[in-house]
């Protein structure tokens, strides 16, 4: 049902102008299949940039040629009334949105909308038009009134001389002025000037035009007629029929385009033309924009179509036309299954010849016909004046008739499913030629060379000379599969041929030479169909699309190609199996779409280097602005950027290049204008993308996006320069480490020194006195055996202590109880006797402490003090030495005497009460020593906890 409503509708639109002539131009169609679904198209815009913008039913589209992006979606709510986009001075694009009866006006910003603010400064909520002029001021109608702003921003009121009783209804710039349209009249306004009387009478639809010529559509009851205003005056042009609605008029070039219920073309000579878009079954009547690259942009209810050259035209789109001639005013079409085609060179008007034959043609003015049964010949001076008339009659028995070619002296040449037939002219009846030592022969091609034509001779391609008795030998003959099929054949030069078979382009040299030229592999790999002269001496090829080629025989391919039109001159693929120049420069081309024709200005038109833009930045799967600055955190895994060229006439031509600045060349061009980045050191960056459309002129400048990506915090400055402070003070630390090391070493060495002078000095000091004694002559025997004695036992008791120090020095750990069996075997030396009686109260091995070695040191000489001193001073009959483990974690040591004691008060003499207080302070002991004289002395030293030393 629904697309029984699209025929339908179809049909209304199309049936007021079954009148003009109707041609199609190659067109694109954007709509829900390539993405675009957003309603009605009310305005068309293009900004500086290249974006076009599209105002819908449901807001504002910008389009980049690959990508319909919303835009400004949360401030706009309401749909943009028709031709409500004008882009302005410095770029500004602005927005008319109608909800009802209220509008609003909208500026576009870097990434959004924000209302516009109007002469009192507050958003505009009326306006009814708006249009900039050309030096970039602003006028729009609020209510009821016209005002304008200038560059500066200031509004004012304008339209004076405008009646207040006619009611305005749009605005239009026509070059330096603006024209006022409203309800009875048309005006143009300069400046703050009295507006100027235009034209009056009727209902004034859309203006179009400059200040030379001002286009206008105009009502009067239920007629539409397109009048033209110049010096000359006002007139009217043409009358489009009743029940027309213009919807808006853009010029291009000398071409005025007209948006009706339909797309009408009035060309610079009054001509009109419907430009059908009927195989869309799109219905028109939207806004219409000419893009910077010359593009035809059309808007509809349901889509958006853009043609990229509507100066091209199309015939017949539905038929797969073959070859076509020019003779006089006429282009004439071999069709489809015989039938005959006419087209009027200049108008394009067309015509059928109800005739069931082939075509012979020789331009100017020989036109022949075949069918199985007659020859006809073509009569008349003009298009529109003129018939076939039969000139001979065919053999009898004649069945399908394949082609038909004409010599140099007129005669005709016929070869059918079995014979070859020469019709001479003024003959009535055509000739069979008899090819001797053959079964089937065909005419190919005439060379004004040889007076020997180019036949294909059972499968191989000959010379073909004929007799006068209408026989004929095949002389020069090539052979080869590939030569079975002979589709075109071309001479380019004095020594060369081009042959045109199925599997490709031949060259066949002046010494039968027959070889495939490389060049086949260049046009991008179709088949080529024909060959035709060029009007420079070049050849065109057909190939889905034609190629003008340069023969060369010093060049690679064999050929180079200088011209290919395409999409970008309004063809599109699989358009072209036949191809001529017209003496005008003018090209046609046949193919399955078919008849086209590619005027010579359209030819001319040059590539333009297109602009390149970022649209969309990615960082894994979080979408950045394109126009804010890009920072990517250490975490951030992958970066995306989409460039877009923003050319839209061939995008099939653009090709990318791309580098990263200061880090080589750039890129082999490339087809899709995406980046990605992955795994990228810290740093700067700087990312270029250029686009170019034939590989030679790329944008200048390039898009540039600068971006950067963070170093982990441990590569950052300031951890670097943590980093250097750390492993400075790491420096200093060893070093002051070091210095403490050796400090200890030789505060050890000391230590022991000392040590060693308390413990051994003394007792060597004693030694060397007995033995001066013992030495002394007045010495008797017993005396000298008591010297010698005391000497061993002082040895024995250095010995020991020597001993005991070296146990106290080793590196590994000792315990409580082994340096209670130090101090035990020292003290059972110094009291070996009954008296003083010696009592030893040692930990057992069931409260075991382990003691670091400076501990177990000081401890042990500090025992090996107080027993000296008890064994040297006291005079006491019993000395008791104790060692055990403490309730908390450390331990005491007692040395006990019933000597005669002392004052600890008094400065008493030797050093040994200040050894043993330095030994307990550096262990962190506590020292207390009571004693009294003549009541003994009792030493106690408590270390109170061994794990902060252990």
């Amino acid at each position: 049902m629904a697309n029984f409503c699209r025929y339908l509708l179809l049909l209304l639109l199309i049936a007021p102008f079954t009148t003009l002539r109707g041609q199609e131009s190659y067109f694109r169609t954007y709509d829900e299949n390539a993405g675009f679904s957003s309603g009605e198209i009310k305005a068309l815009a293009q900004d500086e940039a290249g974006f076009i913008w599209i105002g819908t039913q449901r807001g504002l589209i910008r389009f980049d040629g690959r990508n319909f992006v919303p835009w400004g979606a949360d401030q706009i709510k309401d749909p943009i009334a028709p031709l409500g986009l004008v882009r302005g001075a410095d770029d500004e694009l602005l927005i008319r949105t109608r909800s009802g009866r209220s509008s609003r006006l909208w500026r576009r910003t870097r990434d959004a909308v924000e209302p516009l603010l109007g002469p009192e400064g507050k958003p505009i909520e009326n306006s009814i038009a708006l249009a900039f002029d050309a030096r970039g001021d602003l006028w729009t109608v609020l209510g009821k009134e016209l005002w304008r702003r200038d560059r500066a921003m200031q509004w004012q009121r304008a339209g004076q001389g405008i009646p207040a009783t006619e009611n305005f209804r749009g605005l239009r710039a026509a070059g330096q002025s603006m024209i006022a349209v409203t309800d009875e009249a048309i005006w143009r306004l300069r400046d703050t000037a009295a507006a100027e009387l235009v034209l009056r009478g009727g209902v004034f639809d859309r203006v179009a035009g400059d200040d030379d010529v001002l286009w206008l559509s105009k009502r009067t009851g239920t007629d539409v007629d397109i009048w033209r205003v110049d010096a000359q005056g006002a007139r009217k042009i043409v009358d489009l029929g009743r029940y027309q609605y213009v919807r808006d008029m853009a010029q291009r070039g000398s071409t005025l385009w007209i948006v009706a219920q339909g797309l009408i073309a009035l060309e610079a000579n009054g001509r009109t033309r419907n430009l059908n878009v009927n195989a869309t079954i799109l219905p028109t009547g939207g806004p219409i924009l000419v893009d910077r690259e010359g593009s035809l942009w059309l808007g509809t209810s349901v889509g958006l179509i853009q043609f990229p050259e509507p100066d091209t035209w199309n015939w017949f789109p539905n038929s797969n036309l073959k070859r076509f001639w020019q003779a006089g005013d006429t282009t004439w079409v071999q069709g489809d299954l015989r039938s005959i085609l006419r087209i009027e060179t200049g108008t394009g008007a067309v015509a059928r010849e109800q005739l069931d034959a082939d075509l012979c043609i020789q331009p100017p003015n020989y036109v022949r016909a075949v069918s199985e049964s007659k020859v006809y010949a073509w009569h008349g001076s003009t298009f529109k004046a003129g018939a076939f008339q039969s000139v001979a009659d065919m053999p009898a028995g004649t069945e399908f008739v394949n082609a038909c070619r004409v010599d140099a002296s007129g005669a005709l040449w016929i070869y059918t499913v079995r014979d070859l037939l020469r019709l001479a002219p003024g003959a009535s009846r055509p000739t069979p030629i008899h090819t001797v030592d053959a079964q089937y022969a065909t005419v190919l091609w005439f060379d004004d060379r040889d007076d020997r034509p180019l036949a294909l001779v059972d499968g191989r391609v000959c010379r073909l000379r004929v007799l006068p008795d209408n026989h004929a030998t095949a002389e020069d003959c090539v052979a080869g599969d590939e030569l079975r099929t002979i589709q075109s054949v071309q001479r380019v030069d004095a020594q060369h041929i081009w042959l045109v078979a199925l599997g490709g382009v031949y060259a066949l040299d002046a010494n039968n030479k027959l070889r495939l030229l490389p060049g086949n592999r260049s046009i991008g790999g179709g088949e080529v169909s024909s060959t035709a002269p060029a009007q420079n001496g070049e050849v065109w090829l057909s190939h889905g699309l034609p190629a003008r080629v340069q023969p060369c025989a010093d060049c690679e391919d064999g050929w180079r190609i200088t011209e290919r039109p395409s999409a970008w001159h309004g063809l599109p693929d699989n358009s072209s199996n036949y191809t001529l120049e017209t003496a005008e420069g003018d090209l046609w081309t046949s193919g399955f779409h078919g008849v086209w024709r590619v005027p010579k200005a359209v030819r001319n038109q040059p590539l333009v280097t297109p602009r390149t833009v970022l649209v969309r930045s990615q960082v894994d799967a979080d979408l950045r602005n394109p126009n804010a600055p890009l920072q990517l955190k250490p975490s951030d895994r992958r970066l995306e950027l989409e460039f877009a060229s923003l050319s839209y006439r061939d995008r099939n031509l653009l090709r990318y290049r791309s580098r990263i600045a200061g880090e080589g060349d750039w890129s082999l061009p490339m087809r899709d204008p995406r980046l990605q980045f992955a795994a990228l050191e810290p740093g700067a960056y700087r990312v270029e993308m250029s686009a170019s459309l034939d590989g030679e002129h790329w944008s200048d400048p390039p898009a540039t996006v600068e971006f950067s990506v963070l170093p982990p915090w441990y590569r950052t400055w300031w951890a670097q320069i943590l980093f250097g402070l750390a492993a400075l003070s790491l420096l200093v630390l060893i070093y002051r480490l070091r210095v403490a090391a050796l400090l200890r070493v030789e505060s050890e060495r000391t230590r022991i020194a000392l040590d060693l002078h308390d413990e051994i000095g003394a007792g060597l000091g004693s030694i060397g006195m007995l033995a001066g004694a013992a030495a002394r002559t007045a010495a008797g025997a017993d005396e000298q055996t008591r010297i010698v004695r005391e000497i061993g036992n002082v040895a024995g008791l250095l010995s020991n202590g020597l001993r005991s120090l070296v146990w106290s020095l080793r590196s590994d750990k000792g315990g409580l109880a082994e340096l209670g069996e130090q101090i035990a075997d020292h003290a059972r030396r110094l009291f070996p006797d009954e008296e003083p009686r010696l009592s030893l109260q040692l930990s057992g091995p069931g409260q075991q402490l382990s003691l670091p070695v400076e501990v177990r040191r000081h401890v042990l000489l500090f025992a090996l003090e107080a027993l000296h001193n008890a064994s040297r001073h006291a005079g006491a009959r019993s000395v008791e030495v104790s060692l055990r483990v403490n309730a908390g974690k450390g331990f005491s040591l007692g040395v006990r005497d019933d000597g005669i004691g002392f004052d600890p008060r008094q400065d008493t003499p030797g050093n040994g009460v200040e050894s043993m207080q330095r030994r307990a302070k550096a262990i962190g002991a506590r020292l207390d020593i009571v004693s009294a004289p003549g009541a003994g002395t009792d030493i106690q030293l408590t270390w109170p906890d061994a794990s902060r030393h252990a």
